[in-house]
């Protein structure tokens, strides 16, 4: 039921409307500039957003006099070059607008134009502004995100600067974290962590960089692709990640979904809608994979947080794609490597403990895996496999034990009939009945285990130590 109720608000979110770019009643006009400034005819009162891709457009409007008196800058966002006036005053260019990609000179993708003192009359006074957009690329559906008086680079945009550049750095460490556990471990979770930190920190990079870098505005849409690229990147790994302990047709399921839905999502004209719909995918899949794996359910608090960020995507789907969905990555992935550094040093710690105390006989092997340290005799042991972030003994008894050590370091401390058959498995070679081929593959049939997968490097190798004990062939079996 919560799911469902998710998923609904989730794709409340999607279809909300992105923030327009007119702030005051806009008119479109024909014009031509003057001696004496812009002359404009024919205008008609704008329908639908300001759109200047592939044209060249003159628009107006009338600002009261308190607008004017509150703000010290036009700000000007979008894929276009311009030149603004106020009361006929001109305010500056950015490049140059023209009839034709020609005779355009691409400006930057954001600029502010210093507003004169004592700009309005009592009743306000008219805004014109000519636009032109051949250098942009592919056809977006907001081409121009911002027309409007402001306080120059006010209290708002400051605060966002500091977020992005916090969460920037937040999450560029936590790639370093995640990296450095990836060396320690080698284990699939922890590479998929460093991707998805990777990943995030590109991504808000990219966020802060129109507050940092006034790049032209054709590098807008390469900016939009690269934002999208990193976003389903993360979503991928999230998925991948959040499915790794389910049953293969659960997982398998989940996945082609998220697939599935995510090509659709691409389908959006809106690049906000791309980013925050395929993110949007991946936090529901990695909920079901959640509830429906073999952990506790989430926590009210948890649902409180994701219900919250749903309504923020409702109320103000521009202010969610700027700033919030980071915030969102960022809270999941800190507790994660929180979580990652205290498994590490909680597992070295049991381990050297559990060593300390079996410092015993050789014919003994501590296993351990949390604060749990099982005593078992080394001839017992049949098989021991990798098993992501620990490694799986396997015992003449069919009991199967997850240790928190590490192949490398298991196959330098077991005796002689111990041997490394692939690059994932030790075999005791004391309770195997012999090598079976089936067509270019390879298996050492095991005692009470079954086949175990052998590398090619590793069959001469293997044949030789088996020779003396093996006689005779082995019925074929399928790798359990």
């Amino acid at each position: 039921m919560r799911l469902s109720i998710l998923i609904v608000l989730l794709v409340l979110g999607l279809l909300s409307a992105p923030a327009v770019a007119q702030t005051y009643d806009w008119k479109v006009c024909e014009g031509r500039l003057g001696p004496s400034g812009p002359e404009l005819y024919n205008c008609q009162s704008m329908k639908g957003r300001i759109d200047p891709q592939g044209r060249e457009i003159w628009v107006t409007a009338r600002v009261p006099a308190s607008s004017i008196d509150q703000g010290d800058a036009l700000r000007i966002a979008g894929t276009a070059s311009s030149e603004a006036w106020l009361g006929g005053v001109f305010l500056g260019a950015n490049g140059r607008p023209g009839d034709s990609a020609r005779s355009e000179i691409p400006g930057r993708y954001e600029v502010e134009y210093r507003l004169p003192r004592q700009a309005a009359g009592r009743e306000g006074t008219e805004i014109t502004v000519r636009l032109s957009s051949f250098h942009g690329g592919a056809r977006l559906a907001q081409p121009m995100s911002a027309i409007k008086i402001v306080p120059a680079r006010d209290a708002l945009m400051r605060s966002q600067i500091a977020v992005n550049l916090s969460l920037f750095g937040i999450l560029l460490a936590s790639t370093f974290g995640f990296g450095v556990i990836h060396r320690l471990r080698r284990t699939r979770s922890s590479l998929l962590l460093t991707g998805m930190a990777a990943s995030s920190a590109m991504l808000a990079a990219l966020e802060v960089l129109p507050f940092l870098v006034h790049y032209a505005y054709p590098f807008h849409l390469w900016r939009l692709v690269g934002l999208w690229l990193l976003t389903a990147t993360f979503s991928v790994l999230l998925v991948i990640y959040c499915t790794l302990g389910l049953r293969p047709p659960i997982r398998h399921r989940l996945m082609w979904g998220a697939a599935i839905t995510a090509a659709l999502v691409a389908g959006f004209t809106s690049f906000d809608l791309k980013i925050l719909g395929t993110l949007g995918v991946a936090m529901v899949v990695a909920i079901a994979a959640w509830a429906l794996g073999p952990r506790r359910q989430l926590s009210a608090g948890v649902w409180l947080y994701l219900g919250s960020a749903l309504i923020l995507a409702v109320v103000s789907l521009a202010f969610f794609a700027e700033l919030f969905h980071l915030l969102l990555i960022a809270s999941l992935l800190v507790p994660m490597l929180m979580l990652q550094v205290t498994r590490v040093a909680r597992d070295d710690l049991s381990r050297e403990q559990a060593f300390a105390r079996a410092a015993s006989p050789p014919d003994r092997l501590a296993v351990t895996a949390g604060r749990r340290v099982t005593i078992v005799a080394v001839p017992d042991i049949v098989v021991i496999r990798g098993a992501d972030d620990y490694v799986e003994v396997v015992l003449l008894d069919g009991r199967r034990l997850l240790h928190s050590g590490r192949l490398d370091h298991l196959e330098a401390e077991l005796p002689s009939t111990f041997m490394r058959v692939h690059r994932s498995a030790i075999a005791n070679l004391q309770h195997a009945e012999g090598l079976n081929r089936e067509g270019g593959n390879w298996r050492l049939m095991m005692r009470e285990c079954g086949p175990v997968r052998v590398s090619r490097s590793r069959i001469a190798e293997i044949r030789s130590a088996l020779l003396p004990a093996t006689q005779s062939a082995v019925v074929s079996c399928e790798d359990g």
